[in-house]
């Protein structure tokens, strides 16, 4: 998935030409369908050419380049889920509906996902029944409900446990004693933030390690 910036969970594969006893391990040959939904793959003594089917799971919604949000449709085997960018884990940020129920409802097997150029409409399909589903989309009433909401610091409170919350406040003070020195007798003096530069250590208190080139862009766009 571009761009190529590294993140691992933008790439899959699969063994097409497994070595060994199983097979050659020599493709030498790979061709993509004009549609972008089949994968050919070809090499080795068996001259064989390897036909893959391409199904993504996450889709970008079309839309404008000057639209005010973008949108991105996800799908599992039982739900679909639009979801409005930047991924910020804002929990407003997304809804779901159960497309194809498991037990005794449904299948519950969704294997494919397809948008429809103009993005006012979806189509998924999948398990025994054999039935493509249409959906209609309106992101707009996605968008309003998170630009129109209040309390945007709140949201992301309520997915903090009140352990958790805690233990932040312990480290948030802890760096205001860093900060005036571990050793003062002098009357402590509270404040609602804490130097930029202690902001490295909270997060390494609660379990993300950043390395030093990202503690460095954090200090200098801080600044």
């Amino acid at each position: 998935m571009l761009p190529l910036d590294g993140d691992p969970l933008k790439n899959t594969n699969l063994i097409a030409h497994p070595s060994g006893k199983r097979g050659s391990g020599k493709a030498s040959a790979l061709a993509v369908s004009n549609d972008g939904r089949y994968v050919f793959t070809a090499g080795g003594p068996d001259t064989c050419v390897h036909m893959w089917g391409v199904n993504p799971k996450v889709l970008p919604l079309p839309s404008d380049p000057l639209a005010t949000a973008h949108f991105l449709l996800c799908m599992s085997e039982e739900r679909l889920s639009l979801v409005m960018l930047p991924l910020d884990g804002d929990p407003l940020k997304n809804t779901n509906l159960i497309a194809h129920p498991s037990g005794k409802r449904g299948s519950g097997k969704a294997s494919a996902l397809a948008v429809s150029n103009d993005g006012r409409y979806v189509f998924t399909a999948g398990g025994p029944d054999t039935c493509v589903h249409m959906w209609g989309v309106n992101p707009k009433i996605l968008e309003d409900r998170v630009r129109n909401a209040r309390d945007v610091k709140r949201r992301f409170y309520d997915l903090l446990s009140p352990v958790f919350l805690n233990d932040l406040k312990d480290y948030y003070y802890y760096s205001m004693l860093r900060t005036q020195g571990l050793k003062c007798l002098d009357t402590r003096q509270t404040s609602l933030t804490i130097p930029i530069t202690e902001i490295s250590y909270v997060m390494r208190a609660v379990g993300f390690y950043p390395t030093e080139e990202e503690v460095g862009a954090i200090c200098e766009y801080g600044t």
